[in-house]
């Protein structure tokens, strides 16, 4: 394999690099797998940054690893910033891969997408926490139980609960994304069938906001990569070597 060749693993809303550390090994190339969306994770980056300084964040991460091409993969919330990334960085980004994720339609918000309810409550929830840098994942054990972890093993589910849920610039959820002239690259959208936090409908719903035609499905819960890293991980490999 081109040693040239890489992937840029981003983590889903709340999540960070810990998710990917079952699927890393078994990958055929190297990889970025980011802490954060930003370089610093503080309080006012996460209320002035804008899609645009996440975009260029992970850029400076491409261009200091020395990869020539990569292959975006963005798990759940950070699918419109896997886009996001696609549509800046042409001349590295070679493939999408989209892992049960949240693309808002074009010109309207993450947030957007959601329920009228559920999304007047997650903008008080976003913005309300914001102000605090993480909370434990423990928290929140029977949502992760529930809607996460709902197929994972009791220690896999144990591993998610140690871990803590990190607060995100605001401008991810909350400002519009543009995906007006999207390259015409390869995308493939990862459906898992058994997860609880998007119907297998809702998933091939996002599909069409970027056009995506390429569909792979893992009968899998949300956090597949913990849960069937072996196959998230033959599905990233298969996109790389034909990119």
């Amino acid at each position: 394999m081109n040693s040239k060749k890489g992937f840029l693993l981003l983590p889903g809303g709340g999540m960070s690099a810990w998710i990917w550390e079952k699927v890393i090994p078994l990958l055929e190339a190297p990889s970025i797998a980011p802490l954060y969306r930003l370089e610093e994770n503080n309080v006012e980056n996460r209320k002035k940054a804008t899609i645009q300084d996440c975009v260029n964040y992970h850029k400076q991460l491409i261009d200091a690893s020395g990869l020539e091409k990569v292959v975006v993969v963005g798990h759940s919330g950070a699918g419109a910033l896997a886009a996001a990334i696609a549509k800046e960085i042409t001349d590295k980004i070679c493939s999408v891969i989209y892992i049960s994720a949240n693309i808002p339609k074009n010109h309207s918000a993450t947030v957007d997408s959601l329920p009228f309810l559920l999304r007047v409550i997650n903008k008080l929830a976003i913005k309300s926490q914001v102000n605090t840098d993480s909370r434990p994942m423990q928290k929140n054990a029977n949502m992760i139980r529930k809607y996460f972890c709902n197929e994972c093993d009791q220690e896999t589910l144990e591993f998610v609960l140690r871990q803590e849920m990190l607060s995100e610039p605001l401008c991810l959820a909350l400002e519009e994304y543009d995906f007006d002239n999207f390259p015409k690259i390869q995308q493939v959208y990862i459906v898992l069938t058994k997860d609880k936090t998007q119907t297998v409908a809702q998933q091939k719903e996002m599909m069409k906001h970027l056009a995506v035609v390429e569909k792979r499905e893992i009968e899998s819960d949300h956090m597949v990569m913990l849960s069937k890293p072996g196959e998230i991980a033959n599905v990233l490999n298969e996109v790389l070597r034909s990119a």
